[in-house]
């Protein structure tokens, strides 16, 4: 019996496979550069980070004096509180009201039901910039701006779109002989909801609760719009407004500074990135085997 024997593969076939890993490695590199170059420049001495030159790759010597300086200023410390309130309720308000009405456009029955869900998606793409000017009239009206309800409010719209498509199609997954296991056994549509749907949604939970964080604790332009005052703005906003804005002060200690506050403002996001990817990824893909 002759025995079998394996053919390498062809060079050019090798090369076709291993390409798109290469492509993958050249993107992963150069959208993680900004990030290592700024862990680097925070970390710099000021004698290694002149305005008029770019910060070394490899430091030579380390310091933690920029988180220090940083940390101990009062206003950095408020735009980090201001942050975490912000993100923290626009984030509970989007998951209670999307809850509900992602499981009503995935279960119920009602008039106009087939349209309402793209129509949300739909919403979804329109730019924020078109609407800044419409809303902040909004705002102004009832005097929400340069106030925490206000910035609030307009992540909390801005969130839903999304959020409610997403977790439509969570929903839309779930088996629905559980739910008519719990309305013969007494449950109204609520208590469908609260003890059967939402147990079992809970990733999808967790993905959209982490997609309305990250817009709200990202999102610069309508805090940069709506709040003048720094007892209200951001981090993205006051990082900028304090440190990248005031160019008479650049010298080798302010950009320190200037990078350690961004890469403390980063951290919160990319930490619970890290630890909740799997929900993300999940969440946003549940609708595309159902509805």
């Amino acid at each position: 019996m002759a025995a079998i024997t394996r053919t390498r593969p062809w060079p050019l076939r090798r090369t076709l496979r291993s390409w798109p890993v290469a492509l993958a490695f050249l993107a992963a590199a150069v959208n993680f550069f900004p990030l290592y170059w700024l862990l680097v420049g925070s970390v710099n001495t000021a004698s290694r980070l002149l305005p008029e030159s770019l910060v070394s790759l490899i430091p030579t010597s380390i310091t933690l004096d920029g988180y220090i300086l940083v940390l101990q200023t009062p206003k950095f410390t408020r735009f980090l509180f201001n942050s975490v309130i912000v993100a923290t309720a626009s984030t509970l308000a989007t998951v209670i009201v999307t809850s509900l009405g992602a499981y009503a456009l995935a279960r119920l029955e009602f008039p106009g039901r087939r349209f309402v869900g793209p129509l949300f998606l739909f919403i979804y793409t329109i730019p924020a910039v078109l609407l800044i000017v419409p809303i902040y009239l909004i705002l102004v009206q009832f005097k929400l701006n340069d106030t925490y309800q206000g910035v609030i409010i307009s992540h909390f719209v801005f969130s839903i779109p999304f959020v409610m498509w997403m977790l439509r199609g969570f929903f839309l997954s779930l088996p629905v002989e559980l739910e008519d296991a719990g309305r013969v056994d007494g449950c109204t549509h609520i208590g469908v909801l609260w003890r059967i749907v939402l147990p079992l949604s809970l990733p999808g939970l967790i993905a959209a609760a982490l997609f309305s964080f990250i817009h709200s604790w990202n999102e610069f332009l309508f805090v940069y719009v709506f709040t003048i005052s720094d007892d209200v703005k951001t981090l993205p906003v006051g990082v900028v407004a304090r440190y990248l804005y005031r160019q008479v002060e650049m010298s080798g200690t302010h950009f320190i500074q200037s990078m350690a506050a961004s890469v403390i403002a980063s951290l919160p996001v990319m930490v619970l990135f890290v630890v909740l990817q799997k929900y993300l990824v999940g969440g946003i893909t549940a609708g595309s085997v159902k509805g």
